[in-house]
């Protein structure tokens, strides 16, 4: 199914308080280096049938991006038997331009083995996986 083109909308980036609570589920994931020589730190929450991805600008502690996945999909034979699906993901505006999410979505492909795309997303979403599909490091399938 094509993804439904949304609107800009208004999120909060948010970074967990309790991390180094005992208990918390999460993972410090590699770094992200964006297109413009920028680290950013990468946390993991995987809680069962969801992930948050948490990312912190290194150099100045602010918050980049969130993204959350959800399990739900039915794995196809030859695929991991999770596959996360980007439900939500929100970049700071100064973060847009060094192509972030690219290097997220790369990132969750390497950890999970796959990633599908949203159902519903800006223009701009849409722009980030037709730009991803045109290089030769990620192979594409249109799944229904």
């Amino acid at each position: 199914m094509s993804p439904l083109i949304i609107r800009e909308h208004d999120k909060k980036l948010i970074w967990p308080e309790d991390l180094n609570e005992a208990g918390q589920s999460y993972q410090k994931l590699e770094n992200i280096t964006d297109d413009a020589g920028f680290k950013h730190e990468v946390i993991l929450e995987d809680i069962g049938e969801q992930a948050r991805l948490y990312l912190r600008h290194i150099e100045s502690n602010e918050v980049s991006a969130n993204y959350m996945l959800e399990f739900a999909l039915e794995a196809p034979e030859g695929f991991p038997d999770r596959i996360p699906q980007v439900i939500s993901a929100f970049v700071g505006d100064e973060y847009r331009a060094v192509k972030l999410s690219q290097h997220v979505y790369r990132l969750i492909m390497a950890h999970y083995g796959v990633v599908v795309s949203d159902t519903q997303q800006t223009a701009g979403g849409i722009y980030i996986w037709l730009y991803m599909a045109l290089g030769n490091d990620v192979l594409i399938n249109v799944m229904k």
